[in-house]
């Protein structure tokens, strides 16, 4: 029969059924917390290290060491040696012992013989032996021990774990968050300060504007040749905070100091081909303004062309922006009247 469920009183399991069973409930690794001494390789006097106490699974087997274990590491070569210390499980022996296996000199580090039913090596830690060397150099051992994972529960603070591993998961019902335990303090997940930081964030100076007019015609969108064009804005579809707007100068005013993302859409129409030309700029007195950015769009055919600008600069307290548009072919530059064609935004979003 093909189908075999275990285990049942007045029947036998057999290794086989019980090993699979355990590695289904627990990984191979040491029953320690993370960087503990379970099974830990320690450099000891001359060509020796020892193991230390310890509980282990392999392959679902158990192997425990109740005593500091000694285990001899081969003399040095002419060329440099990688030794690796493994927890040896050998069914046929019923047996799990730490062996050496030794590299070739001057090769890699000795590979692991990983069985599913035979011989199944647990690394415990690779020691590298250089030439001349006479004693087991401490900081020549690499720890390579695998460490059991801990289950993932609910508790209340006063019922946390008492002696957590480190990486113990769980969710704080009093707090109300997943919090794990750090080597040292249970720490949540979700610092406990990040709802009150996206609030600040939120509250941070921002502007959103849509549709943009030529400053200075009533109504007039159009742009003449080869001309930087400053744009105004009306704020039909938007909102403001912090950030101040003159809408006769067309200028964006930043009393606060700050990094700010920005994002610049804008949609032409025009009866000739050429380029569609984008400046973002801050105010210093000269006539182009103080490059922030640019963009242009080759128009090979008469038609719609969107131009846009987006990324993050830093701003001085009380620092002014334009917005400024050009193309470089005879004829009109038309903007696409639409709030969906015609948008800027600044957000603050650091110091």
């Amino acid at each position: 029969m093909a189908i075999s469920s275990f285990p049942f009183d007045n029947q036998d399991s057999t290794e086989g059924q019980y090993t699979t069973l355990f590695r289904e409930l627990q990984q191979t690794g040491v029953a320690d917390t993370y960087g503990g001494t379970a099974w830990k390789i320690v450099a000891a006097s001359g060509m020796n290290v020892t193991a230390q106490p310890g509980f282990a699974l392999v392959r679902g087997h158990g192997a425990q060491n109740t005593a500091v274990e000694p285990i001899a590491i081969p003399a040095a070569s002419s060329a440099p040696v990688y030794h690796r210390v493994v927890l040896r499980l050998d069914p046929a022996a019923n047996s799990i012992l730490p062996v050496v296996i030794s590299g070739t000199a001057g090769g890699p580090v000795p590979s692991l013989n990983q069985t599913d039913i035979g011989i199944f090596e647990m690394p415990v830690a690779t020691i590298l032996i250089s030439p001349g060397d006479v004693n087991v150099n401490p900081a020549k051992i690499t720890d390579d021990r695998l460490f059991l994972g801990s289950t993932v529960g609910p508790w209340s603070t006063a019922t946390r774990p008492s002696s957590p591993r480190y990486g113990r998961l769980g969710y704080n019902t009093t707090i109300g968050q997943w919090e794990f335990w750090n080597g040292s303090a249970w720490a949540t997940i979700v610092p406990a300060d990040v709802f009150a930081r996206l609030s600040t964030l939120e509250n941070q100076p921002y502007i959103m504007r849509s549709e943009a007019w030529r400053v200075g015609v009533a109504g007039g969108i159009s742009i003449p040749d080869d001309v930087w064009q400053i744009l105004d804005w009306r704020m039909d579809n938007g909102g403001q905070s912090g950030i101040g707007y003159t809408f006769e100068s067309a200028r964006f005013s930043f009393p606060t100091a700050g990094r700010y993302v920005y994002d610049v859409t804008l949609t032409f129409n025009s009866n000739t081909t050429g380029a569609r030309e984008l400046r973002l700029a801050r105010v210093d007195g000269s006539p182009n303004g103080d490059y922030i950015d640019y963009d242009s769009r080759d128009a090979a055919k008469i038609g719609w062309t969107t131009v846009r600008l987006n990324g993050e600069v830093r701003l001085a307290a009380n620092d002014q922006v334009i917005l400024a548009c050009r193309q470089t072919s005879t004829g009109n530059l038309n903007l696409i009247s639409g709030h969906e064609y015609q948008r800027i935004s600044f957000r603050r979003v650091g110091s």
